[in-house]
């Protein structure tokens, strides 16, 4: 999921996006991803994600993938 460094900075741009429907939609793909980049950015995210909804679909993400 993450060959370069260009596609990580994008998704982690993502999860910032003002957007609900994009910050969900990056969370569902980077909760399929086993890489370690992956569980970085969703935990990394959670940190700072202040939507009830957006926060309990990373909360189950980052159980999810460890």
């Amino acid at each position: 999921l993450f060959p370069d460094r260009e596609e990580e900075e994008m998704l982690g741009a993502a999860l910032a996006d003002p957007a609900r429907h994009i910050r969900l939609a990056v969370v569902g793909l980077l909760s399929q991803s086993d890489h370690p980049t992956a569980r970085q950015l969703l935990r990394g995210r959670l940190m700072f994600e202040e939507d009830p909804m957006v926060r309990d679909v990373l909360k189950e993400a980052v159980s999810e993938v460890g």
